[in-house]
């Protein structure tokens, strides 16, 4: 917004946010318009310059190729103590994206993979600042960091819009209509994976370190334990406050319920971030992930 000399919006989403009040379909749509695109292009320099400059999505793509081959002969010549494993471990995010519940495994760069013997490598992309580690707690109290196991992360890309390149990477040229569909929402690929990431870097962003949970509860109509997850938390306040992403206007939330009946915690703000306008119910607040660095 701020590249498009946009001075307005930025103040009528704060506003919104503040006040607890929908912003209405038409506003609501155009801001998402506009946000899908920034999450197209990203915010690298280079790539906002050409599409203030007027370029087309095919040549934009061209510029974010470049930068994503920059990085990897960056990440090739000052990792050779880790034997460029933080040049393989990058170019597997996507891949590692696209697991169950964007778990990092090992096991996709090769069997026999292990995480001590990768673990600085990781740390590498991650002080970078090409890459966001998001580190699961065991327990969800305020100090999180004490509750950190390193060992069960999930890494996402620093620019979302280099990561829809690097999906599209495959293709030896992305058509201008590849980019209008992601734009508009009707691309057939996984967009929850972009959403989440898109959602890991503006909280990074935004100054909060990136932790999630995963927790095992019976429910009260069901014998058997299940696994659920919040996909993030952060602390407000010295109160934990739990972050569930939505790629789309869904609204369920069982993980959340299961989540305050198990550990029955004093909470700030409960927060499902999705597409749709803002909505507050149930003590929760649905925010439209451009609302995101607001949290």
């Amino acid at each position: 917004m701020w590249a498009t000399d946009d001075t307005v919006s930025y103040e009528a989403i704060k506003d919104a946010f503040i006040k607890r009040k929908p912003l209405g379909d038409s506003i609501h749509r155009q801001l998402m318009n506009k946000f899908r695109t920034y999450m197209v292009v990203g915010g690298m320099p280079q790539a906002v310059d050409a599409y203030i400059a007027g370029k087309d999505f095919t040549q934009i793509d061209f510029v974010k190729r470049n930068i994503l081959s920059l990085y990897e002969e960056d990440l090739y010549k000052y990792d050779s103590e880790n034997n460029q494993r933080a040049s393989i471990i990058f170019r597997t995010i996507p891949e590692q994206l696209e697991n169950k519940n964007s778990h990092f495994k090992f096991s996709l760069i090769d069997k026999n993979a292990r995480y001590q013997n990768y673990i600085n490598a990781v740390n590498f992309v991650a002080e970078s600042m090409i890459g966001n580690e998001c580190i699961h707690v065991t327990k969800p109290e305020i100090a999180l960091e004490l509750f950190a196991d390193r060992s069960n992360f999930k890494l996402y890309m620093g620019d979302t819009g280099l990561l829809v390149t690097q999906i599209m990477k495959s293709q030896d040229n992305v058509d201008e209509n590849i980019y209008k569909s992601l734009i508009f929402g009707k691309l057939g690929i996984n967009q929850g994976m972009i959403i989440e990431n898109m959602v890991a870097q503006m909280l990074k962003a935004s100054g909060h370190d990136l932790y999630f949970h995963e927790y095992r509860y019976t429910p009260s109509d069901e014998s058997n334990e299940k696994k659920y997850e919040i996909d993030f938390l952060t602390v407000k306040n010295k109160k934990i406050c739990p972050i569930e992403v939505k790629s789309s206007s869904y609204t369920s939330h069982k993980s959340f319920d299961y989540f305050v009946k198990k550990y029955q915690l004093k909470m700030q703000d409960r927060y499902i971030i999705y597409t749709k306008d803002l909505m507050q119910k149930d003590n929760i607040l649905y925010i439209p992930i451009y609302m995101t660095m607001l949290v």
